[in-house]
């Protein structure tokens, strides 16, 4: 067998293994958080309402975000849902996200190939990616943010591409059409910030090439600007139709904060961010960083020119969130890839270069190591859900996990291929433990999703709930008590404390420092925290019907428990 086909069916190996270990237990088995609950709602009210083109989560207009990935969780819905519901379940919400992690994978590992004509590099960046923890999590998340990365992934490798044939005295126009496409969905999946940062790297990576490639040849902005407007005519529907359009789009961009502008750089929270996504390929990532710094490659500076100016950039941002330097990990893989490759056929001929691949690839083995055991003290813990201990499904994949990682430290020094190797399964090990035992379910919104199941079998569907310390979403998604949420202390400014409707609160219902009377409908145990969620009935609980919306009135179909069973409620007195 050939180097070529070796190094694809290591890659058609690695992609089926990824997908196993990404693709296990996403249904009802675990539940639906946060910003999840927005994805999987609102495509269920859009649904509900039949209006696929104004968001709506919990009775009210959503234009935070950009519709793509509410249409895809619909589609999946009906394809895979029940017939006749309305509610996008667990897994359909999630199906987008998985499909496109896997697509993540297979775009960067095209990206190292054509980056440094190198199929190791490629290989070696897309297992660097598919085992890193922030690739693990958001393709397990029903959240737009890996559909995200994928289109912004495929914008750089076309550009990369449009960049290669201007070289060569080929059309780059294919070329540039597809970034220019990818362009267009990245801005219905999230918003055009990264796609427009993106852009501006690689337009300046090549502005700075010399001799300096004329850059309208290689980017035909005019077709790209006439591809990209294709998807105006929705928010100028949007903007027709919503009120106020305008002002929570400006909101969402401006992400005003008390932290004057010219202090936000020195949080330093993004770099951070981008090091933090690498984990735990914190040795490899820094050893790219130093390549970068010292080698000079037109390609490379491709990717790098955009990871410095997306960070410049969001360093400036009023908000923190991690989630926002996703678009960069790719990059920061191949790169990581990059330096590795080059190093390693370095160590064949200079002792210097082994050396440093040994000490290397050891610290490498050893903070995969530390994962271990980050993810064995947690497997200690019970199952949210059932109250089981989970080690037991995760015990045999950290065991393998803990042997792979060894063999790979034993090997650093005389087979660094095969270490590497042993450390991405060492990994993938470590993924599989945690689909497999449940170590990502989250104790609160596990809590949250069995108590909202319970509590819409106890309140009756046309009856107001008021809420206090605690999040409203799983109420909203599991107890379809979609309407206007109000907390406990609005109520009362606007109402006063007579005429309560049912509560839902955390440990116990009080205002002013006093317990409010009344009746504890429910109480919910928050397993391995001492925190519960409490339905309760004020003595003076008016229970006054609410105008239901139209989504709650053609949402006719029951979701159970996530057992599988009928919730059996015993009201505590």
């Amino acid at each position: 067998m050939q180097k070529p086909q070796v190094l694809f069916a290591l890659a058609i190996l690695f992609l089926g293994l990824v997908t196993a270990a990404i693709i296990g237990n996403n249904g009802t088995a675990r539940p639906i958080k946060g910003h999840e609950i927005f994805v999987a709602e609102t495509a269920s009210e859009m649904m509900a309402r039949d209006d696929y083109l104004v968001p709506y989560y919990n009775g009210e207009t959503r234009l935070q975000k950009p519709p793509l990935a509410y249409w895809l969780a619909i589609g999946f819905h009906r394809v895979f849902g029940e017939p006749g519901s309305t509610v996008v379940g667990e897994l359909e919400a999630r199906l987008a996200s998985l499909i496109s992690g896997v697509l993540v994978l297979m775009v960067t590992f095209v990206l190292g190939c054509v980056a440094f004509d190198d199929r190791r590099v490629g290989l070696l960046a897309a297992a660097i990616l598919g085992t890193t923890w922030d690739f693990y999590a958001y393709s397990r998340s029903a959240r737009p943010e890996m559909i995200y990365v994928l289109f912004c992934t495929i914008e750089v490798l076309a550009l990369m591409i449009a960049a290669k044939r201007h070289a060569a005295g080929r059309s780059s126009l294919p070329a540039a059409l597809l970034a220019w496409g990818a362009m267009a969905v990245a801005l219905m999946a999230k918003g055009p910030q990264f796609p427009i940062f993106l852009l501006a790297g690689v337009a300046l990576a090549l502005w700075r090439r010399s001799p300096r490639p004329g850059l309208a040849k290689i980017l035909h902005p005019g077709w790209g600007l006439a591809l990209v407007a294709l998807v105006l005519p929705y928010y100028v529907y949007l903007a027709l139709h919503v009120d106020g359009a305008f002002a929570i789009w400006s909101r969402e961009v401006a992400q005003n904060t008390p932290v004057p502008v010219w202090l936000r750089p020195f949080r330093f929270y993004y770099p951070w961010a981008v090091t933090k996504g690498m984990i735990p390929w914190l040795a490899v990532f820094g050893l790219g960083i130093v390549h970068c710094w010292k080698r000079r490659h037109p390609n490379a500076s491709m990717m790098i020119w955009p990871i410095l100016i997306t960070l410049a950039i969001l360093c400036f941002v009023g908000k923190l969130r991690p989630h926002y330097v996703l678009p960069l990990i790719p990059l920061c893989a191949v790169l990581s890839a990059w330096a590795a490759v080059e190093l390693f056929d370095r160590a064949r001929q200079d002792a210097d270069a082994g050396w440093l691949l040994h000490r290397l690839l050891s610290a490498q083995a050893v903070l995969i190591g530390l994962l271990l055991l980050a993810m064995g003290w947690l497997a200690s813990h019970v199952d949210p859900l059932t109250g089981l201990p989970m080690w037991p499904k995760a015990a045999p994949w950290l065991a393998g996990g803990a042997a792979l990682a060894g063999l790979a430290f034993w090997l650093a020094r005389s087979h660094p291929a095969r270490t590497f190797g042993a450390m991405v399964l060492a990994l993938v090990s470590v993924s599989m433990s945690i689909s497999r035992g449940g170590l990502d379910i989250s104790p609160y919104w596990a809590t949250a999703s069995e108590f909202a199941t319970k509590v819409r079998k106890i309140v009756p569907a046309d009856q107001r709930m008021i809420f206090q310390g605690v999040h409203s979403a799983a109420l909203i998604y599991y107890g379809r008590r979609i309407g206007a949420q109000i907390f406990l202390t609005d109520w009362i400014k606007a109402h006063g404390t007579r005429d309560l409707p049912y509560l839902v609160c955390k440990n116990a219902c009080e205002f002013g420092g006093h317990d409010i009377k009344g009746e504890v409908l429910l109480r919910q145990a928050d397993r391995g925290q001492k925190r519960h969620m409490v339905l309760f009935k004020p003595d003076n609980a008016t229970n006054r019907a609410e105008p239901q919306p139209a989504a709650r009135e053609k949402d006719a179909t029951g979701r159970q428990d996530l057992s599988g069973r009928s919730a059996r409620v015993q009201p505590i007195p």
